[in-house]
């Protein structure tokens, strides 16, 4: 299978917030998805800013993982045809925040 880019996702700096916050990105495609991460600047604590992907749209999905501080993830491919790419932030420290693409798979021919 080949990976055609589609969007790209940030959250960065700019995003300012006086509470807790909480984005969701549903993301859906008629093949399967692959994430690839270009910078992640959050919190070394996950409990104050953290990106959890997942395979799937509920809470009992697949979890990729749960990613915070500034290791950049591994590219990450979906288990069917959906991710949902949640990041939790507080008010307490601003970080660079983290950008990211992802593909949608396309049939080789």
């Amino acid at each position: 299978m080949s990976y055609k880019c589609s969007k790209l996702l940030s959250l960065n700096k700019n995003w300012k917030t006086k509470t807790q916050q909480k984005a969701e990105m549903r993301i859906h495609s008629s093949a399967s998805l692959k994430l690839v991460c270009h910078f992640f600047g959050l919190q070394q604590d996950c409990e104050y800013d953290s990106v959890e992907i997942r395979s799937g749209l509920d809470a009992e999905s697949k979890l990729h993982g749960t990613f915070c501080g500034g290791q950049v993830p591994q590219p990450i491919t979906s288990e069917g045809n959906t991710l949902r790419i949640t990041f939790n932030t507080d008010n307490t420290v601003q970080k660079t925040g983290f950008e990211a693409a992802y593909f949608m798979g396309t049939s080789s021919r």
